[in-house]
């Protein structure tokens, strides 16, 4: 039921984190025809408001995480606070920041994506400029910015550790004195076995979404999304597949340091890992 919460025919079946296992990669070099980009253009982009519960569940869920890792809003009378979203996807993170007083700038490689994101922005009366691309090196994104996010798994979607660790550099120079960066990402260094590694994302009447979870080795897992649609009076299945990182906290939390950020809070959230570093 997009724009709204699930409704009794449709399950959410990952504790409500349905955004964590999904989101738009952020690369060093933008590659529209790299496969993460055709999994989300051939499968994921078109349903991906749906997979998240609706854009009012996912703002919600947003905004309380934003407003636990003590964000602060705008003031009246101020000048805007700016902030960069990379892998904005359709607008989860950027539209609760600027319902927040934030001028947000969306960094999204998918069209399909930043569509939803412009549109949903335009209806609930936001300000949010949405730029088609994977990273903010190279783009004119110079900043500063007062909070740089990269967040639901974007880090760990790129194509390796050197990507990774560059977008973490390139958020710190963008950062203005003081001003906060918030990344959070799933550890998938340790996966389930067996039937467990199939795993119900989303179902409805018309739709049933699962993943199944390969460990290719130690460094990558491969991500294969099985989506069943309802078409007449059976479904039609729709398989694709794409890799993510496999990376832990304390890989993390180095390239930050190394990035002259100092480390305010590590927590987790929903199974995901957040990490809140400050210039």
């Amino acid at each position: 039921m997009p724009g709204g919460q699930p409704g009794p025919s449709e399950r959410a079946d990952l504790g409500g984190d349905l955004h964590a296992w999904y989101v738009l990669p952020v690369t060093a070099s933008f590659d529209a025809s790299g496969p993460v980009q055709a999994h989300y253009r051939e499968l994921l982009a078109r349903v991906y408001v749906w997979m998240i519960g609706g854009m009012d569940a996912a703002l919600a869920t947003n905004t309380a995480l934003l407003e636990r890792l003590r964000v602060p809003r705008g003031a009246p009378g101020d000048a805007a606070p700016r902030a960069l979203d990379i892998g904005a996807g359709p607008g989860p993170q950027s539209l609760a920041l600027a319902t927040m007083g934030y001028q947000v700038t969306a960094l999204e490689p998918d069209e399909t994506l930043l569509d939803e994101l412009r549109t949903e922005a335009a209806r609930r009366g936001l300000s949010v400029t949405a730029v088609r691309g994977e990273a903010p090196l190279g783009l004119g994104l110079a900043g500063p910015f007062d909070l740089v996010t990269c967040m639901s798994d974007t880090l760990v979607s790129l194509p390796d550790r050197d990507a990774a660790k560059h977008t973490v550099f390139d958020a710190a120079q963008r950062l203005a004195p003081g001003g906060r960066f918030i990344v959070s990402w799933r550890d998938l260094r340790a996966l389930p076995a067996g039937n467990a590694r199939f795993v119900p994302v989303r179902s409805s009447d018309r739709r049933v979404l699962t993943c199944f979870l390969e460990a290719v080795d130690d460094q990558r897992v491969r991500v294969h999304d099985v989506l069943h649609e309802r078409s007449g009076d059976g479904f039609t299945q729709h398989v694709s597949s794409y890799d993510k990182l496999r990376i832990g906290a304390d890989e993390v939390m180095a390239w930050v340091s190394a990035a002259g950020l100092v480390v305010d809070t590590h927590d987790q959230d929903r199974g995901m890992q957040v990490l809140v570093a400050r210039r």
